[in-house]
């Protein structure tokens, strides 16, 4: 335990003189202050080791809880966002190939191109659906009523530094609900406009199979199980939150 307690003084030594001297910038001082204080506070709470270290255990409890939550935002960040924002990418530039080009490319061509893209979304709605959409279409919504129904009526009741917390919340959860599915619906407008301009500059120099291949193509979506999000969902979304929060307020109200 000696041991153990010398260690930990001179890792605060070791940062306070990082801090004090060390080549970092203020932003970054200030930054780093902050962490220095959170283990300056959890080793003088473990200064006695024959005492109780619950306290310092309820520190390391959040610490872990904070790296398994932000661990998540990797598949949020680097699988949803990036891959949404490729297919839109791919879409983007095979209407611009079709408006510079449109006398002379051929119709096999995009119906080609079409088709791989088409591919990639299949492949990308089958790593989504396990995982990173229940938790976008189900856990959040949830999140943004809890914590609504907590601003309206248990404001009174808790106290005001932990009750800015919910605000805070319900405000992340309902900007994330707005965003994040108007990104995901971008990619089923966006082909149908593709194949709606494809149709309209094509029209009239397209064989029969040409057309058939055409109408085998079908429009890009993000599925959500036997639906799909398209440019509704997000009002949708949103009124669905507003609605089932009024009604836990009214169901509050007549128990009590």
């Amino acid at each position: 335990m000696c041991a153990v307690r010398i260690w930990s003084y001179i890792q605060e030594i070791a940062q306070f003189t990082n801090l004090c001297i060390g080549p970092l910038t203020k932003m970054e001082k200030l930054q780093g202050f902050g962490f220095f204080m959170t283990y300056f506070v959890a080793t003088m709470i473990r200064w006695n080791y024959h005492l109780d270290n619950g306290p310092g255990q309820i520190i390391n409890t959040f610490l872990d809880f904070e790296e398994s939550i932000a661990s998540t935002t990797t598949l949020m960040y680097y699988v949803f966002f990036v891959g949404v924002v490729f297919i839109l990418n791919c879409i983007e530039e095979l209407e611009s190939h079709i408006r510079t080009k449109s006398t002379h490319n051929d119709p096999r061509d995009f119906i080609q191109m079409y088709r791989n893209i088409q591919i990639l979304d299949n492949s990308f709605n089958v790593v989504l659906t396990e995982r990173i959409l229940p938790a976008i279409m189900i856990c959040i919504p949830a999140i943004e009523i809890a914590t609504l129904f907590v601003c309206f009526t248990l404001h009174q009741e808790i106290p005001i530094p932990g009750f800015l917390i919910f605000p805070i919340i319900a405000m992340s959860a309902g900007i994330n609900n707005i965003l994040i599915i108007t990104l995901a619906s971008k990619v089923y407008s966006a082909s149908q406009r593709l194949l709606s301009l494809f149709e309209k500059t094509h029209q009239g120099r397209m064989s029969k199979f040409v057309r058939k291949e055409l109408l085998a193509c079908n429009v890009l979506k993000i599925k959500f199980g036997s639906n799909f999000i398209d440019n509704g969902t997000p009002v949708i979304m949103q009124n669905f939150c507003i609605d089932k929060t009024l009604s836990l307020i009214l169901l509050r109200g007549k128990r009590f």
